[in-house]
C-alpha cells in the first residue's frame, strides 16, 4: 500500500509522486466516515452534502474532489460512498479495484475507526492500493493516534488506529505556538515513549510505501523537553530528549 497523508488536501497538486500515479484509468473512492452524527446521520445527508453540482465551486462536493481532479482524475471516475445505502460488499468491491485511490477526509478520526468497524471494513481498507488521508484521515493508519483540546474535543485522548504503520503517530495542523497540541504530544509520548510523533504543518505531507516513509515535506519529529539540574547554574535547564 502507498499512503499520502496530509494536513490539508490542497497540497496534493504539489506532490509529483502522487501526480505520476494518475492516468486515464485512475478511480477515486471517497469514504465519508469522519463526520459527526449531528452533521451526517442518514443517506439524504450524504446526498445533500455531496451534491454533484460541479458548476458550484463553493459546494462541499467540489471542494472535496477538486484536488484530485486538478491532479488528473476524471470526475466520472469518482465515487462517493453512501454508507447508509451501499452494502459492505459493494464498498469492498469499489476500494479493491485496480488503479483505485481511497480517500479518508478530515473530521473526527475516532469516528472513522468506529465506522470502519461498524461496516466491517477494518480489514479490507488495509488492503487497498493507494490511501490518501487528510487531517483526521491522516491520523488513523497508525497503531495509535491522539487528539488534543480544541473546539471539537474537551481534552486530550488517545485511540487505537488501523495498525498499518507501527511506532509512528501523526498529528496534523501542527503549530509550535499551540500549547494544547504540545501538551497532547507530551502526554502521548509519556504513554508511548517508543513511538515517534510526526508533526505535520498545514501544507505538509508524508508518503509511505509498504509501511516505510519515503517522502516528507513540512514535517518534523516531536521532541519532548525535560528539565535537569545544572551544576553550573545551580538551577534547572531545559534539554531535548
Amino acid at each position: 500500500m502507498k499512503m499520502y497523508l496530509t494536513s490539508v488536501i490542497s497540497c496534493l497538486d504539489s506532490i509529483e509522486s502522487f501526480k505520476k500515479l494518475i492516468d486515464s484509468k485512475t478511480r477515486l473512492v471517497v469514504l465519508p466516515f469522519s463526520y459527526h452524527e449531528d452533521y451526517i446521520n442518514c443517506a439524504e445527508d450524504i446526498i445533500n452534502h455531496f451534491d454533484r453540482d460541479v458548476t458550484n465551486l463553493e459546494s462541499i462536493y467540489w471542494k472535496t474532489v477538486k484536488p484530485f481532479i486538478d491532479a488528473g482524475i476524471d470526475s466520472d471516475k469518482i465515487t462517493i460512498i453512501n454508507q447508509f445505502t451501499d452494502s459492505t460488499a459493494y464498498i469492498e468491491y469499489k476500494i479493491s479495484q485496480p488503479n483505485t485511490i481511497v480517500y479518508l477526509p478530515g473530521g473526527y478520526p475516532e469516528k472513522i475507526m468506529a465506522n470502519l468497524y461498524k461496516y466491517n471494513l477494518y480489514k479490507s481498507i488495509k488492503k487497498c492500493g493507494v490511501l490518501v488521508g487528510e487531517s483526521a484521515g491522516a491520523m488513523v493508519p497508525f497503531t495509535e493516534f491522539f487528539v488534543y483540546k480544541d473546539q471539537d474535543y474537551p481534552s486530550y485522548a488517545s485511540y487505537k488506529g488501523l495498525r498499518i504503520v507501527s511506532n509512528i503517530a501523526l498529528i496534523p495542523h501542527f503549530n509550535p505556538s499551540n500549547q494544547d497540541i504540545a501538551d497532547a504530544c507530551v502526554k502521548f509520548s509519556r504513554k508511548y515513549p517508543k513511538v515517534k510523533i510526526h508533526c505535520v504543518m498545514d501544507g505538509g505531507y508524508v508518503v509511505y510505501n509498504n509501511n516505510k516513509l519515503v517522502e516528507e515535506h513540512g514535517v518534523f519529529v516531536f521532541k519532548r523537553r525535560r528539565y535537569k539540574r545544572s551544576k553550573k547554574t545551580k538551577g534547572f535547564v531545559k534539554y531535548v530528549e
